[in-house]
């Protein structure tokens, strides 16, 4: 009946029943604005980790077939001369050992036994590692990333190789997070997320995060 709403007049007129105050409806703007940075971060994430999921099946495919070749090849011409280090370093990485990526990467980018200079395939096999779970990696990926060195500036991204290494308890990790958040990079400002990162930062031995947790509290 078009009456009845008439019925809560004097319940709110008398306090019964509290009419929503501004600070509440900006408290619950707040939330919604939260869920939805949360959302859009779920998101983002899950699309980065859809690729890393098809990068490391192409990169396993790519091992066995690298080893095939390898036992075919001892196979049709006879006797081998003893691998040096630097060869069984890449034949470890082939076959899918994050920390031998990393190594290749890093023999790739600075030179070395074995390696000529190319920053194109240390940047392969560093991308590799990091997808592989290496979280070295996966920080020094997500530095290049956020400095637009050697790969094209992507701060979104950084931020998420960033989170795979906190995700495994390394503290530059926290603390790259804990800066992007204070600061709005890659990520939506978030002053609470900020200090929660710093916090495991410290926590993990990384002095600067305190200097940072003293300055927003």
């Amino acid at each position: 009946m078009t009456l009845r709403p008439l019925l809560f007049l004097p319940l709110l007129l008398t306090g019964a029943i509290a009419a929503p105050s501004l600070a509440q409806n900006d408290y619950n703007d707040q939330n919604r604005e939260r869920e939805h940075r949360q959302q859009v971060q779920r998101d983002t994430d899950n699309h980065y980790d859809s690729l890393a999921a098809d990068n490391r099946a192409r990169l396993e495919a790519e091992a066995q077939q690298a080893e095939r070749e390898r036992w075919a090849d001892s196979y049709s011409s006879g006797p081998q001369v003893e691998d040096t280090p630097g060869q069984r370093i890449v034949r470890a990485a082939r076959n899918g050992d994050p920390k031998s990526m990393f190594i290749v990467s890093a023999n790739y980018y600075e030179g070395g036994d074995d390696f000529e200079p190319d920053p194109a395939k240390g940047l392969l096999w560093l991308r590799r590692s990091a997808e592989a779970g290496y979280p070295e990696a996966q920080m020094t990926l997500a530095s290049l990333l956020v400095q637009g060195q050697e790969v094209p500036l992507d701060k979104t991204e950084a931020a998420y190789w960033a989170r795979r290494a906190a995700d495994q308890g390394f503290a530059a990790g926290h603390m790259m997070l804990g800066m992007m958040f204070e600061n709005g990079d890659g990520v939506a400002q978030d002053i609470d997320q900020a200090r929660a990162h710093y916090q495991k930062a410290a926590d993990g031995g990384f002095p600067p995060a305190q200097a940072r947790l003293d300055a927003l509290n």
